[in-house]
């Protein structure tokens, strides 16, 4: 049984880590008619924003929670192999890192479906302004720590559905 707990608490831990991958890409833009003019300026502004706003930062630090998550259990698993393990995964991330442009694509379109050109070059000169730029120091750290407080949620609630469900599951005589 703390076996199946160890495993639960890493399942909430990649919960976790995936609710904020697809929190940060979620979404896909709505069809545009052909007349959409700005679109390609409002993508443009976009990616400016993202870029100000520390996104690739975030993902960096998604991509090493992930790194230590999966390299401790690998490592586990493969003791004696350890050097193997770590330069196989510094591969796969290495790989894996390449794709942080797609996401922001992904993103910059969400930005381009929810804000009119008008607005978008608003929030970039209130970017310019000491609160636009508190802003921009603070949001790293305050996603940071939000994605931390995640993680603990997803790991507690992971818990606490395995073990309503092993309860139920034990009186309707289903197997575990």
């Amino acid at each position: 049984k703390g076996n199946q707990m160890k495993k639960i608490r890493k399942t909430g831990l990649w919960a976790a880590a995936l609710l904020a991958l697809v929190m940060l890409a979620g979404g896909q833009l709505a069809a545009r008619e052909d007349g959409d003019k700005d679109l390609a300026q409002r993508l443009e502004i976009a990616r400016q924003m993202m870029k100000s706003d520390g996104l690739v930062k975030v993902q960096d630090q998604i991509l090493g929670v992930m790194n230590k998550q999966i390299t401790s259990i690998m490592v586990a698993k493969n003791p004696k192999k350890e050097k193997e393990v770590r330069q196989l995964m510094g591969e796969i991330l290495a790989e894996m890192s390449k794709t942080k442009h797609d996401m922001n694509d992904k993103v910059a379109e969400i930005y381009a479906k929810h804000f009119t050109l008008d607005e978008m070059r608003k929030l970039m000169a209130f970017k310019k302004t000491p609160l636009g730029q508190k802003m921009e120091r603070k949001m790293p750290i305050i996603m940071k720590e939000s994605m931390s407080i995640g993680q603990k949620w997803g790991q507690q609630i992971a818990m606490k559905i395995m073990r309503r469900f092993m309860e139920k599951a034990k009186e309707r005589g289903l197997k575990l």
